[in-house]
């Protein structure tokens, strides 16, 4: 698989997502946590500015959760993946997971959030979808912490990548909001 590669969704789905995530009529439930990634996975590097941010996990299948869908939601945001043609039996899920990042007072350009893996395991894949058009990019590092390679927020679009990458969010500046969906799996063939 080529490291990173960039997909667009149907403009219709992108529309329903947006609105079911970002919408007017809130009914979607986002859950405060005081930090982006979970400590004992981040890689300190200069400029990181870890922030609280809004989630809501569609499924988990991690160790310390039940292994199990979490969100009635569930069945909307797979067909993300069956819109750029990713084969549900091909795939085990792991997590998938909307983030919501606020623009923060006193967040610079070159703050990101801290730097992490999704997965060790060569046999992970990770696809970031955009939910809004904004700013706060997603910037890929290599081994000495350098940034390789950066992907800015485009509605209907989204990144597939290998989960043992290292990458980092960054919280929206000159936007109000950045929403994504985070789908981490294991192919099966």
């Amino acid at each position: 698989m080529k490291k990173i590669k960039r997909y667009s969704i149907n403009i219709n789905l992108a529309k329903k997502i947006e609105d079911l995530l970002l919408g007017k009529d809130l009914f979607f439930s986002w859950y405060f946590n005081p930090s982006t990634v979970d400590l004992q996975d981040i890689i300190k590097r200069k400029n990181t500015l870890d922030t609280p941010q809004f989630t809501h996990v569609f499924f988990s299948d991690h160790e310390q959760e039940n292994k199990r869908i979490n969100s009635t939601y569930y069945y909307e945001v797979i067909n993300i993946l069956k819109d750029i043609d990713i084969s549900l039996d091909k795939i085990k899920f792991f997590k998938i997971k909307a983030n919501l990042n606020l623009n923060i007072n006193g967040y610079k350009k070159n703050n990101h959030q801290p730097v992490h893996l999704d997965n060790y395991n060569k046999n992970y894949r990770s696809f970031v979808y955009y939910v809004n058009d904004s700013d706060g990019d997603t910037l890929f590092f290599d081994n000495n912490q350098n940034i390789t390679d950066r992907f800015s927020p485009k509605k209907g679009t989204g990144i597939l990548f290998n989960s043992n990458i290292r990458h980092a969010g960054q919280n929206p500046i000159n936007h109000y909001t950045r929403a994504v969906i985070n789908f981490v799996w294991e192919d099966l063939c």
